[in-house]
């Protein structure tokens, strides 16, 4: 197999963890709030210092599905079955049946 890495994006990061209070006993979605006002203050003392205004950071989050069983990533074969564990499986089997019963009776 011949594998070819290619740049497809550069930015700038910006660890700010340093400024938050009590850090470890956050959530990530607070810290995520508390880095997004810090960089928002950093861009306004940017826009104040003239020569370095063309300068803006942003907080960028990047997302991945989970199972919330075993929080293996979140993969599904072609019949949207769930490929990561078992019990992914079978709550997805039950789901399908409530489903088709709901679908059944409405018909009815």
């Amino acid at each position: 197999m011949m594998k070819k890495r290619i740049l497809i994006d550069v930015k700038v990061v910006a660890d700010v963890s340093r400024g938050i209070s009590s850090w470890r006993a956050r959530t990530l979605e607070t810290q995520a709030k508390e880095m997004e006002s810090l960089a928002s203050e950093f861009n306004d003392f940017v826009r104040d210092h003239r020569s370095m205004d063309w300068i803006t950071l942003e907080v960028e989050k990047e997302y991945q599905d989970q199972c919330e069983h075993c929080q293996n990533l979140w993969e599904v074969d072609a019949d949207g079955m769930p490929e990561c564990c078992e019990l992914a499986k079978l709550e997805h089997v039950a789901t399908q049946r409530k489903i088709n019963e709901v679908i059944e009776q409405s018909k009815s």
